[in-house]
């Protein structure tokens, strides 16, 4: 393990402790798993960094848990010019295997179902919204 990695691995783990009550209320859930909540909380660090957002704030994009269709965390942004950007966060907990190819297709699969408004789809509740 390099430096790096145990410095974002203590950052991620204060993350889990820290919020572990606002993460479970954002994901309906009283799971209590320590590998489960480090797990959340690195999904909800790299929505921090990447859209520059607070915990509080980065908590609100969280989408992981059961009928997530693959998708751990969704931001969409504001409208400008008719136009909007969506930003999905989707981690693999497979040590240190490559991201599979047909994780992405199923990715934009997945994707192409969300926004298209005759789709009936069966997801939890901050994917539904």
């Amino acid at each position: 393990m390099t430096i790096n990695m145990g410095i974002i691995g203590q950052r991620v783990k204060h993350i889990a402790k820290q919020y572990k009550i606002n993460i479970q209320e954002q994901l309906n859930t009283t799971k209590q798993d320590e590998h489960f909540l480090i797990s959340v909380a690195f999904v909800l660090l790299c929505i921090q960094i990447v859209l520059d957002k607070s915990p509080e704030e980065a908590i609100n994009s969280l989408t992981e848990g059961g009928n997530d269709a693959g998708i751990d965390g969704l931001h969409i942004g504001d409208l400008q010019n008719d136009e909007f950007t969506v930003t999905v966060f989707q981690r693999k907990l497979e040590g240190f295997s490559n991201f599979p190819e047909n994780a992405v297709v199923k990715l934009l699969v997945t994707l192409k179902a969300l926004f298209d408004p005759d789709k009936t789809l069966n997801l939890n509740p901050q994917l539904q919204n």
